[in-house]
């Protein structure tokens, strides 16, 4: 038994193999034989001759595209008629939307001639029989035409679009036609390209008189409306001059209710690209109600790009002023939204892009909705063209989504220099714009994270993305040169300069963008005039070039120049303002300019004149007289014929002008909107050239007043609602230093506190850079970085962020997250201003947002006062002095660059030491500007960096230091101590760790007094601290007579 068992074991091993070898071979030679079968019996061997019912009988069954040709080849010189007009018809059907053209490439390549000898065919057989022909059949070639794309302007197929048209406009068919026919001859000759008004008139005509049938059997269906639209989308100049397309469109929004989806995309997409046609009230709301229906059934007949189709339609007729109201708009975009979120997937390349850019212009800000759009377009980037990479990254800039993936995507695509050879001159603005206004939000893409940082497996391939990109840009620009436009110009040069992209691109690159925007090789080429620009490109081009370092005032001057000579009159020019408006230097009116225009402008005179103020000085620096005293002015040129400074006199009148809300017709008050950064902007700009008096400090400070309560009422947060209780030291928990010593930790002090100001000491080990929302929109609350307690935090040996410290300890109890600047990342968490992780000292937090706003514009317009203590290697020179060295970013570094922004930093020596060949300086410091590290660049590219100093400082020296000292400093020895705005200053001694670091020095080392020069000019300082305080108690730690700022 167990031998036979083990036989038919071996029997089935052997079987099933067999079978399946030879079952597949078995079934593919019965399907060979039944398809030879069906071809072979197209003949009638007993007739003698082909049977033309059965071969047209074989064309209508033929599933594959492949089989109606074989048959078109071995029997084509056997067909009739019938047979010609339904192979054209089959090979259409089979042709899965592909043009005849892509055909020809790909599927039909080696049926070129089969597929020329078909049209040959038909022109030979339909002219003697085209009288005869059944209406299907003249329907049926002119919807496969249009289905192939055959163009009717070349030579193989004009004669058959011809003959057709001819027929229908000299014969009376048309009234014997079903409306299927009707519209499919409307579709195919739009489709083709046909141009001949007669035969739309008669189609349109026919289609308009039986949609006013109020009989169901003769009116149109929605397969009708479909078609007829979307050929009238598709020759719109032509068809949109027909009398009765309006009445069309009204009727078709009457019957809105049975629109299927792909016909009400397809009904929009006709009347939008149709210009002369608007909607009515009536009309927009019941197309876009069904539209609304349609998104939320399940069964409604939308495909993705159909659903984009419809939604780009509507928001082009609403930009341009053809979508009457529309109750049900806010409807549509919500489940429109909901729709992409759902089917992002399913979406194309290019339905991606135009959802992107639609929801932009629409100014929609969900976040989901990008992150599917982003997600998906970053998987596909290489399929876009690139006009959808150009819509992407502009839309995605609008409305302030910074997709990293995108991003990434989109850079990596751009960085192929024979990629970017293929976008139009606008495609490359847009893009560049696009990436430009992101890539500051996204600080891991612009400056990415050294390869030992505990992020670096994220960003392993971002390094090379944005030199990569900026050189294919710059080789791009130069391949261009002559064509770029002045627009073009301006749009890069603010780009470049927004990612200070100067150090990466070649000098000849700023020469091309300034002789583009000049028009001089376009002009000297064919003695063209110029083309008139708008404020916009002159405000772009020349914040560019100052942000990036490259602004003369011989550029200025030809910029003034261009702008004035601009032949006028042009219609396409933008609006200017009135006749009696006052003229800016460049030829337009003022009102013209928005609020960030005016200060772009200030800042490139500013930037202008600080550069000739540095170049008093040698090598940047300048030596302070013993009676000077900190001052935020670079003391610049007072030269009137200087066109900067012609520049920053008009701007400062025409802000001064604004302010005051003249009411003569030539201003308006309200042109400032809630944009109160132009305001900071200005401020700082006007501070820095020394032209900011009392007068109009006060005029921008009420105009910042109003704006934070106008902000704070579009937010929904009443004054009511953030009032707070004034709290004392000993309410503030975890801020009040109880559990520092239990700890072992350096903790936050309270130093001083109001009811809307709070100065806290920020021990070092303790981060408060500004958090970013690139992850978070601006609706959503901040959310603490992790989930430690206060007390966890400050028992943890890691950097913590001193925000979310504040966040945790002081919760806004009875109040909503909105009302607390705490909670709102669009105003730093209400943090002023910032140190370094290393850096001790006082930080001014607001507790409201119009405290927050109004320090703010302190800050900008350097009214707030802050004095720092360090020690620095080297002697620094007796007198006092002040450095000007214009300060570059570069990601978590900052160097001294021409192309870098205006920096100002002032130094006083307090106390020299030395021994064994080591020179230390103890100083006191001033910023007017507060560039990032801007002390500590400073000084060491001056020969003194700071002791400690692990990015800027001198390891050699400091290792001696440590040698004679046997004392390590333990960290970079800075320290803010004085901090004063408005009628407040607070003072915060050395802390205990530099403290204790400075009496090793002194010990060690010998300490030498300064010269009387010194001494003087340190007494300016102590006249800064206001008398309650001397420089030696902030240096020893001593406090007299106060309890703020107690340790």
């Amino acid at each position: 038994m167990r031998s036979y068992h083990i036989g038919l074991l071996t029997s089935l091993i052997c079987i099933f193999p067999a079978a399946a070898f030879i079952a597949p071979i078995t079934w593919r030679s019965l399907l060979a034989q039944r398809k030879v079968l069906q071809i072979s019996a197209v003949e009638d061997p007993d007739s003698g001759g082909p049977d033309q019912r059965q071969l047209n009988r074989k064309l209508a069954d033929a599933r594959k595209l492949h089989h109606v040709t074989r048959i078109m080849k071995d029997h084509l010189e056997d067909f009739d008629s019938l047979n010609l007009i339904t192979a054209l018809h089959r090979v259409a059907k089979r042709a899965d939307g592909k043009s005849l053209a892509n055909l020809l490439r790909t599927d039909l390549r080696r049926g070129r001639k089969t597929v020329e000898r078909l049209a040959h065919r038909l022109m030979e057989e339909l002219p003697s029989q085209i009288k005869s022909l059944p209406d299907v059949n003249l329907a049926n070639i002119i919807w496969a035409l249009g289905r192939l794309e055959a163009p009717a302007s070349s030579s193989e197929w004009r004669p058959l679009y011809s003959l057709v048209a001819e027929e229908i406009c000299t014969s009376s068919r048309l009234p014997s036609m079903s409306n299927q026919q009707l519209s499919n001859l409307l579709w195919g000759f739009a489709k083709g390209g046909v141009r001949d008004k007669c035969v739309y008139d008669a189609l349109i005509h026919e289609l308009t008189s039986r949609a006013r049938s109020s009989s169901s059997s003769a009116g149109l269906t929605e397969q009708d409306y479909g078609m007829a639209f979307d050929a009238m989308g598709l020759q719109p100049d032509v068809l949109s001059q027909h009398a009765c397309v309006g009445e069309l469109c009204e009727r078709v929004a009457g019957e809105a209710s049975r629109l299927s989806g792909w016909a009400l995309s397809n009904v929009l997409w006709g009347i939008t690209k149709m210009e002369k046609c608007a909607v009515s009230d009536k009309a927009a709301e019941l197309l876009v109600g069904r539209l609304v229906a349609v998104l939320n059934e399940d069964s409604g007949g939308l495909s993705p790009q159909g659903a984009v189709k419809a939604l780009w339609a509507l928001v082009t007729l609403k930009m341009h002023g053809r979508l009457g109201e529309c109750p049900s708009w806010p409807a549509m975009l919500s489940g429109m939204c909901s729709f992409i979120v759902s089917h992002a997937q399913k979406f194309p390349m290019q339905s991606l892009a135009l959802a992107a850019w639609s929801l932009a212009k629409c100014n929609v800000r969900r976040r989901d909705v990008f992150d599917a759009l982003g997600s998906v377009s970053a998987r596909r980037i290489q399929q876009a063209k690139p006009q959808d990479i150009s819509n992407l990254c502009w839309s995605f800039a609008s409305v302030g989504v910074p997709h990293r993936g995108l991003l990434a995507a989109a850079m990596r695509e751009c960085a192929a220099p024979e990629r970017l050879g293929a976008f139009s001159e606008q495609h490359v603005c847009n893009t560049v714009w696009g990436l430009a206004t992101l890539l500051p939000m996204r600080p891991d893409l612009l400056y990415p994270q050294p390869a030992n940082t505990s992020t670096s497996s994220t960003n392993d391939e971002t390094p090379a993305l944005l030199p990569s990109f900026l050189a294919a840009l710059a080789h791009e620009i130069d391949h261009r040169r002559g064509r770029l436009g002045p627009m073009d110009a301006a749009v890069i040069s603010w780009a470049m300069a927004a990612i200070d992209a100067a150090p990466m691109l070649p000098d000849s690159f700023v020469d091309d963008l300034r002789k583009a925007f000049l028009q001089e090789e376009a002009m000297a080429a064919d003695g063209a005039s110029p083309l008139v620009l708008g404020p916009l490109d002159v405000t772009n081009l020349l914040w560019g070039f100052a942000k990036s370092g490259q602004l003369t005032e011989d550029l200025l001057q030809q910029v003034i120049e261009r702008g004035t000579s601009a032949p006028s009159g042009d219609d396409d020019a933008e609006p200017t303002g009135s006749d009696d408006s006052p003229l800016s230097p460049f030829g337009f009116p003022w009102p013209a300019f928005t609020p960030q225009h005016l200060a772009n402008l200030a800042y490139a005179a500013m930037d202008l004149l600080t550069s000739a103020a540095a170049a008093q000085g040698a090598d940047g620096v300048i030596y302070m007289s013993d009676q000077d005293a900190p001052t935020p002015s670079f003391g610049i040129p007072t030269d009137a014929s200087l066109p900067s400074r012609q520049l920053a006199d008009a701007v400062k009148t025409e802000v001064i002008r604004r302010l005051e809300g003249r009411s003569d017709g030539t201003c308006d008050g309200d042109q400032w909107g809630d944009d109160w950064l132009a305001l900071y902007s200005l401020a700082s700009s006007f501070a820095l050239m020394g032209v900011i008096d009392e007068r109009l400090f006060r005029m921008i400070r009420a105009k910042v007043e109003s704006l934070s309560g106008l902000l704070l009422r579009k937010d929904g947060i009443s004054s009511e609602g953030e009032r707070d209780d004034e709290r004392s030291e000993t309410d503030s928990g975890e801020l009040n230093g109880r559990e520092a010593a239990a700890l072992g930790k350096e903790a936050p002090l309270v130093l001083h506190e109001t009811e809307d100001v709070m100065v806290l000491y920020k021990p070092p080990r303790w981060s408060c850079a500004p958090p970013s929302s690139a992850d978070r929109p601006p609706s959503v609350p901040y959310r603490p970085r992790n989930d430690l307690s206060p007390h966890e935090m400050l028992a943890s040996n890691t950097v913590e962020d001193i925000a979310d410290l504040v966040h945790k300890a002081r919760p806004a109890e009875g109040r909503s997250d909105a009302a607390c600047p705490q909670s709102d990342s669009r105003v730093s968490l209400g943090f002023v201003h910032r140190l370094d992780v290393d850096t001790s000292g006082p930080v001014l937090v607001a507790k409201r947002y119009a405290a927050y706003h109004r320090l703010k514009l302190l800050l900008e317009s350097r009214r707030m006062t802050k004095l720092y203590l360090c020690l620095c290697h080297g002697s620094l020179p007796d007198r006092p002095f002040a450095c000007r060295r214009r300060l570059m970013v570069t990601g978590r570094t900052t160097i001294v660059s021409p192309a870098g922004r205006p920096a100002l930093t002032f130094c006083w020596p307090v106390e020299r030491y030395a021994a064994a060949g080591r020179n230390l300086t103890l100083a006191v410091v001033a910023i007017a500007t507060g560039r990032q590290h801007q002390i500590r660049v400073h000084l060491s590219t001056l020969g003194f960096p700071l002791v400690g100093d692990a990015m800027y400082g001198d390891a050699e020296s400091d290792a001696a230091l440590e040698a004679l000292l046997s004392s390590r400093c333990p960290r970079q020895f800075l320290h803010a101590c004085f901090l004063a705005f408005d009628d407040t200053c607070v003072a915060c001694p050395l802390s205990a760790d530099l403290q204790s670091y400075l009496t090793a020095v002194r010990e060690c080392l010998v300490t030498q007094d300064g010269d009387g020069g010194v001494e003087v000019g340190l007494s300016k300082v102590e006249e800064t601290l206001g008398g309650a305080w001397s420089l030696r108690q902030l240096v020893d730690g001593r406090l007299e007579g106060s309890s703020q700022g107690q340790q």
